[in-house]
């Protein structure tokens, strides 16, 4: 059986370890996604990377819900979980509804901010 006070023990002593790790793997899976979505990639490997960063958004989660057991409130771990959340929405609406997210990113790409601005 799995000892959870031990897991969230491992997870306290490591934490910049584990969220410098987790982060930007998180931010790397979902920038692929939306460029795969962007220009019609394989959908075999949207959903794969789409699938990693959940795992890494759902691990970030529980690590950060080990420092809310014993109390800790920082700004941390409320970016943290955040975070998290906004990519897994990103990956999620990248993978069911491919057309309108690809036309919502490349119009924020090719979009010409200085003649929208005068």
């Amino acid at each position: 059986m799995i000892d959870v006070s031990a897991l969230h023990e491992f997870s306290r002593c490591h934490c910049v370890a584990i969220c410098a790790g987790l982060v930007p793997a998180n931010l790397l899976l979902s920038t692929a996604v939306i460029g795969l979505t962007m220009f019609n990639g394989s959908l075999v490997l949207r959903r794969w990377l789409s699938i990693g960063g959940a795992f890494c958004g759902l691990l970030l989660l529980s690590h950060v819900g080990s420092w809310w057991l014993i109390g800790v409130v920082a700004p941390a771990t409320f970016i943290l979980p955040a975070l998290g959340l906004l990519c897994s929405a990103i990956n999620w609406a990248c993978l069911n509804y491919p057309i309108s997210t690809g036309r919502f990113w490349r119009s924020i790409v090719m979009h010409d901010w200085k003649a929208s601005s005068l």
